[in-house]
């Protein structure tokens, strides 16, 4: 997976125009990026496109000689009006050429995290039009400002983003449909999408290499595992307690950085590699055979209920209709069949026999078992 494969999804676009935005507006923004980001090389692409959708200098830093402060400098290009001071950051922000300028500076390329509790008071003293701020975009790792509350910095002039949930459900879906060379069955697709969640490398590997078969689901899982060692422990009451769509609390946020949990979904969700998460497995297949299946078990019920319909008496039909608005349900029309209260074909009772059990098993949060769900797909036509 290259980092075009996951910054040209709508989640991050969508992070990066919200960032474009406030600057547009004149506010500074820390952005919060995990170590494992930065690692890999994606948070250095995805600032590279913030930086050319927000007209901002990529400082590129990595002189030791020189102060984050120098750096902006010498790319803006120093001139008469520049004087240096014992405070440097204040200097910079009154300095009349800095004025309008847009800058990005990274954490682990320069060292400015002292400035970070001052920086919006500093802004306050410079001129209130938007397009006269001065703007700086600090991209922070949080073991790079580790002395500072990252949650408290919010202010009139300064807005603290963090990397957290930008990859949802969309996007997941959006890089299955796009990654792959040959399709998946939608079933697949779906359980990949859930099992996987905003771990997209898992869902890559699932989607070509996995055999579809709900046995070996958690074989595959586990295996992919076996190529991304964690170097930390993880706690299993990590998910207990509340959490933020806004950015992960402080007990998640060396697993953040690690890349074993994110937000997706609108729920926390670790790893599903992780030992951990081995016992959600079954909830996220459970959940995917849920949003494909029922759409197509209800078409069938509906179909079923006319045939019902047209070889029931009044009487078996009254009894059947009472207190459910009209609908005839699954389970009573089965039962009607097998007291011979109504007469259908064998294939007709395979199948509502079929459904029934299928619901039943959805209805009670349980994932449906790989032959019903082989009859169940062939059956009804599902591709």
């Amino acid at each position: 997976m290259t980092p075009n494969d996951l910054l040209d999804l709508p989640g991050p676009k969508k992070l990066a125009t919200a960032i474009a935005t406030r600057v547009e507006h004149g506010h500074s923004v820390v952005l919060v990026l995990p170590d494992h980001l930065v690692e890999g090389g994606i948070a250095n692409a995805f600032l590279d496109r913030v930086a050319s959708i927000t007209n901002a200098l990529f400082i590129e830093g990595g002189d030791p000689e020189s102060t984050a402060v120098d750096q902006v400098v010498d790319a803006i290009g120093a001139d008469g009006s520049w004087v240096p001071s014992m405070d440097p950051w204040r200097s910079l922000a009154e300095w009349r050429s800095f004025r309008g300028f847009r800058v990005l500076l990274r954490s682990w390329k320069h060292h400015f995290a002292t400035v970070l509790p001052t920086w919006h008071s500093i802004l306050m003293g410079t001129p209130h039009e938007p397009a006269d701020r001065p703007v700086v975009i600090f991209a922070v790792r949080t073991s790079d400002v580790a002395d500072i509350r990252l949650d408290r910095l919010g202010d009139v002039f300064l807005d603290v983003v963090w990397w957290w949930g930008v990859i949802d459900r969309l996007d997941t879906e959006v890089f299955l449909f796009s990654s792959l060379e040959r399709p998946r069955h939608q079933l697949d697709t779906a359980v990949i999408s859930e099992v996987t969640g905003w771990d997209l490398t898992l869902a890559h590997s699932l989607g070509t290499s996995w055999d579809g078969d709900v046995q070996t689901l958690a074989r595959a899982v586990k295996n992919h595992g076996t190529t991304r060692p964690v170097q930390m422990e993880v706690d299993e009451q990590l998910l207990r307690g509340s959490f933020s769509r806004r950015n992960p609390p402080d007990r998640a946020i060396s697993a953040w950085n690690a890349g074993v949990i994110d937000m997706w979904g609108g729920r926390p969700r670790l790893a599903a590699w992780l030992p951990q998460a081995a016992a959600s497995l079954d909830k996220a297949l459970w959940q995917a055979q849920s949003k494909v299946l029922l759409p197509y078990i209800e078409d069938e019920r509906q179909r079923l209920e006319r045939l019902f319909t047209s070889r029931a008496s009044r009487d078996v039909l009254r009894d059947l209709a009472a207190d459910r608005d009209g609908i005839l349900e699954l389970g009573p029309m089965r039962h009607a069949v097998r007291s011979r209260r109504v007469t259908l074909a064998p294939d007709e009772r395979e199948s509502l026999d079929l459904l029934t059990s299928v619901r039943n098993d959805l209805a009670h949060s349980r994932p449906v078992q790989p032959d019903a769900l082989r009859q169940l797909i062939k059956k009804l036509g599902i591709s």
